[in-house]
């Protein structure tokens, strides 16, 4: 009889203590949350044909909700046989899943292609990316976009651009902790403390006289 209450009581305490670890997990924080800055620099650089070409920009966005951000994006590239090209590209990204191991994103983007000394070019397109945090702040970038070119009675037969980068992403403002529910010390069998009703007064401290 001894043993049988003695299981009864173990099996009672592992069934209260199970639920309170869970309590006591943290809900683990999740990058880009409503409110914080994103900053890019990106750097290029190609050879082949005969030619070589940099490209060198930058990007900052503004998360409005968690994981949606507008932003522009501002690019330069300089090429020995191609003239020069200022782009100017506002941008919608929106992370799908965000996760500080990667966070996938699609983008919707286009703006202008400024071409020194030709017609400058309109586009439009959008593509996606992946993000790979280096550092709570610091994220490496990889991203694939696809922009339509327009008139075409200047872009030609090159109207497609497709372009797959990388980039360095600087994420500042405030940083998510973890949210941890509260524990309940209440050893095995006890029952809840009941809370006051609403017409009963609160306790109050006495002073010893």
């Amino acid at each position: 009889m001894c043993c049988a209450t003695r299981a009864l009581t173990i099996a009672a305490a592992l069934f209260v203590a199970g639920p309170v670890g869970a309590q006591q997990r943290a809900e683990l924080p999740r990058p880009f949350p409503q409110g914080s800055l994103n900053l890019g620099l990106a750097f290029g650089f190609a050879a082949g044909g005969g030619g070589t070409a940099f490209s060198a920009g930058g990007a900052a966005g503004y998360y409005v909700l968690n994981g949606l951000e507008p932003g522009l994006q501002f690019d330069v590239t300089v090429s020995s046989d191609a003239p020069t090209v200022v782009a100017l590209l506002p941008y919608l990204r929106w992370v799908i899943f965000r996760s500080y191991a990667a966070s996938p994103y699609i983008k919707a983007q286009g703006g202008r292609l400024f071409v020194v000394g030709s017609n400058d070019l309109s586009a439009i397109g959008g593509g996606g990316g992946m993000y790979f945090f280096l550092r709570r702040n610091i994220a490496f970038q990889l991203e694939a976009v696809a922009l339509r070119l327009f008139p075409s009675s200047i872009c030609g037969d090159n109207c497609t651009s497709v372009d797959v980068g990388m980039a360095l992403s600087f994420i500042f403002g405030r940083s998510p902790r973890p949210v941890v529910a509260p524990t309940d010390r209440r050893a095995p069998g006890e029952p809840a403390t009941p809370a006051p009703a609403a017409d009963e007064p609160l306790p109050t401290a006495t002073s010893a006289e």
